[in-house]
């Protein structure tokens, strides 16, 4: 819409205006490009009413922007502001009553008006005589009377309870209007067979007496001094405690003893998980490249694996190798896995993967371990109990012991935990001194000094279905009877 300088009333310029344009305009290539030529023979005079020509180099206005200040456009209309004074209204009645009073501004006077039912639509508005000529043009001035309501429904129009044609069911007109028809009630049950159901007298059924409870049985006295296994499990633990912090192992100070991360050519990537110096025990982890998973599908093809049953069911596969000469069994509880000597493939993996430790047979902390424990856990299921390697092989209750542990395949929870009585024949940890690590591929542990002696481990449990391989080395110190080596 176009606007008008603030000089020139409303009924400027007249209908139909438009300056009348030269016989050559416009020249040729108009609109003029961001920078045009000039022509001062075809330039028209200026146009104060013409629309500015669009810039092709413009920026797009944005859609979410606020729209421009316009000077010249009217203020906002107030629907309750008072109506501006009409120079051609009649003047007020000094006699006539005063209006009644009301807050300044609202409503407007006359809003709404209420118009009865018969006489919608309501009638047009009279104005007041202006002559013979008649009202001047323009009137009615702009804002004159109440403001209309949308969708073109005034409100004065409209009867209480009257339903819009085109609004059926608004949510603020909920009652008819007189003669329109009542609301059918609405039913609160939501089955009305089941309420008919419950106006059918049935017979009374008497109600079943309710067993007596059973008096339960009196515990008898205890007598002074007797306790339960829980009570006396936890005394024996309890001093077992005591026994162990009262007597602390040797230090390496006292006793020297080399740690393996301090032969490690790479020290730093060693995490220590225990170092227990008041017990002499210690336990640190590593990654180790030169493990990869052909290696674990070469065990898992070559190694002819030993199945170990538990009590109830296959716990996990094995294989005992040891060095030339040696004829050591290994027992698991009641079954015996024979030796088997080392195979040179094997030798040289286990090289490969013992690299880093330099272990080069120099002296006797850089022994070579002379045999490896195999076990083949193929699934979750798999697991060994809560145990120590105590055997009387490697005496680890007496002296300092090293034991390198492998992992290939799968990844499964490795649980270490203090040692503490048996609890009703079970082996189990102490209270609170459980910690768990995680064993992945290419995962080597280490527990030395007199880990055995103090502690325990197991493999818990998984959800895995994949297949782990554990390659266990130690050294034998004490040969068993009938071997070669004793």
């Amino acid at each position: 819409m176009l606007r008008y300088p603030p000089s020139y009333g409303p009924g400027y310029p007249p209908p139909g205006y438009a300056p009348p344009p030269p016989a050559s305009y416009p020249p040729p290539g108009y609109p003029p490009e961001r920078h045009p030529p000039t022509y001062p023979q075809y330039a028209p005079p200026p146009d104060p009413y013409a629309v500015p020509p669009r810039d092709p180099y413009a920026q797009p206005r944005d859609p979410y922007a606020p729209p421009p200040h316009d000077p010249y456009a009217p203020p906002p209309h107030d629907p309750y502001a008072p109506p501006p004074h009409d120079p051609y209204a009649p003047p007020r009645d000094p006699y006539a009553p005063p209006p009644p009073s009301r807050s300044p501004g609202y409503p407007p006077p006359g809003y709404p008006p209420a118009y009865p039912y018969a006489e919608y639509p309501p009638p047009a508005p009279a104005y007041p005589p202006h002559g013979p000529h008649g009202p001047p043009p323009g009137y009615p001035p702009p804002h004159h009377g109440p403001p209309a309501p949308p969708h073109g429904h005034p409100p004065y129009a409209c009867p209480p309870n009257y339903y819009p044609p085109h609004h059926p069911h608004p949510p603020h007109y909920r009652t008819p209007m007189p003669g329109y028809g009542a609301l059918r009630p609405r039913s609160r049950s939501p089955n009305r067979r089941l309420i008919r159901r419950m106006m059918i007298k049935r017979p009374e059924r008497k109600a079943k007496a309710k067993p007596k409870a059973k008096a339960k049985p009196e515990k008898k006295a205890e007598k002074a001094g007797d306790l339960t296994p829980r009570e006396l499990s936890d005394i024996k633990e309890a001093e077992a405690k005591a026994k162990r912090e009262a007597h602390p192992e040797a230090t390496r100070e006292e006793k020297p003893l080399q740690l393996l991360v301090e032969r490690a050519s790479n020290p730093k990537s060693w995490i220590p998980c225990i170092e227990d110096k008041h017990l002499r025990s210690w336990m640190y982890m590593s990654q180790e490249k030169g493990v990869s998973y052909a290696d674990f599908e070469q065990l898992k093809e070559k190694v002819e694996w030993t199945e170990i049953h538990g009590a109830a069911a296959l716990t996990r596969k094995t294989m005992w190798f040891v060095k030339k000469g040696c004829r050591c069994p290994y027992s698991y509880g009641k079954q015996q896995v024979s030796a088997v000597t080392f195979p040179d493939w094997f030798l040289d993996m286990a090289k490969r993967w013992l690299n880093s430790l330099n272990l080069n047979d120099q002296d006797k902390d850089s022994t070579f371990p002379n045999c490896v424990n195999l076990n083949l856990y193929e699934h979750g299921d798999h697991q060994v109990a809560w145990h120590s390697d105590d055997e009387p092989l490697f005496r680890g209750k007496f002296q300092d012991t090293r034991i390198i542990s492998v992992t290939l395949g799968a990844m499964r929870k490795f649980q270490v935990g203090l040692k503490a009585p048996r609890r009703g024949g079970i082996l189990k940890p102490e209270k609170g001194s459980m910690a768990t690590f995680n064993l992945g591929h290419g995962q080597v542990c280490t527990m030395e000094g007199l880990f055995q002696k103090h502690y325990l481990h197991q493999i818990a449990k998984g959800t895995t279905r994949q297949a782990r391989i554990n390659a266990t080395f130690r050294n034998i110190v004490e040969h068993a009877a009938g071997c070669p080596l004793r």
